[in-house]
């Protein structure tokens, strides 16, 4: 079934705008149903917790993966770093306790802070 031009133009404006917008409002966790990699929008976040340092990405629904350090390229390892990830969750909790493990596999987007 064909899309309706409006809803067309609604979406294609809608896309332009998280594009060029500055700050990240909008995040989405999406999983590509011909790979099973899931899809995460969301900020990078530097956190310390009993000694223990890690990396995360925090969703704007609140929520919170943790990021292997050797995984997370150097350009991202930045508080405030708004990003797009492809990877995959491990059903287990990191160092800092926050949130599964999210195994980066690539890095689709990303905006330095």
């Amino acid at each position: 079934m064909a899309a309706h031009p409006r809803q067309l133009l609604q979406q294609s404006v809608f896309s332009l705008m998280l594009a060029t917008s500055p700050s990240v409002s909008f995040c989405a966790i999406s999983t590509d149903s011909s790979t099973g990699e899931l899809r995460v929008v969301g900020v990078i976040h530097y956190s310390t917790v009993e000694g223990a340092g890690c990396w995360q990405v925090q969703t704007a629904e609140g929520d919170v993966y943790e990021l292997r350090t050797a995984e997370l390229p150097q350009a991202l390892r930045r508080d405030g770093t708004a990003v797009t990830l492809m990877g995959t969750e491990l059903n287990q909790t990191g160092a800092c306790r926050s949130g599964n493990v999210f195994v980066i596999d690539r890095v689709v987007q990303s905006n330095p802070a």
